[in-house]
């Protein structure tokens, strides 16, 4: 395939799939180029059994978890004494009896400005905390899938995910929206 057709037709797909993904914007421009090298260089091993946009997204996929893990490693852990815990009263109850935020999380985000206001809070999210929401929720992974690639306990990915709903709903509130 010629290097220029291949660009032409799967960069913009790569770029919405790497910024869905990914916040900073040199290293989603570094992953896209990281990307197109491989499959320039692997094109020939290309065997065509699944589409050149899935097999390339793959391709993606797998430097975007390098990304993960890297950054994953090499981030400090955040306890539960410093996220905010004014979201709970004395007996570990929600303050205000307020719903649990992951019911209906996804039939809310219908406004944009919720979807914003989602999106900039998982941006402030650590880079440990936001890897692994993104890895949950965008990706669509299960724990197991999640530990594996990452190489944590499933009991750690339980207290980090309880811990990252924890921030996101105290910022989402702090940005004035409640109870989705």
């Amino acid at each position: 395939m010629d290097i220029t057709r291949l660009f032409n037709e799967y960069s913009d797909l790569l770029y919405n799939y790497a910024r869905s993904r990914l916040s900073d914007p040199e290293e989603i421009e570094d992953v896209i180029q990281d990307t197109f090298l491989v499959a320039i260089q692997s094109w020939e091993k290309y065997r065509g059994d699944s589409s050149p946009s899935t097999w390339i997204i793959g391709i993606l996929k797998n430097k975007i978890y390098e990304i993960y893990r890297k950054k994953y490693k090499n981030s400090r852990v955040i306890s539960e004494s410093e996220i905010k815990l004014n979201a709970f009263d004395d007996s570990g109850f929600w303050i205000n009896n307020q719903p649990d935020s992951r019911k209906s999380i996804y039939e809310n985000l219908e406004n944009s400005l919720i979807w914003d206001t989602l999106l900039y809070c998982i941006d402030t999210l650590p880079n440990q905390h936001r890897i692994l929401y993104k890895m949950r929720e965008f990706e669509q992974m299960n724990s197991s899938e999640i530990c594996k690639k990452l190489d944590i306990s499933t009991s750690n990915l339980h207290v980090l995910l309880h811990r990252i709903r924890i921030q996101l709903k105290i910022c989402m509130e702090g940005k004035g929206i409640s109870n989705v």
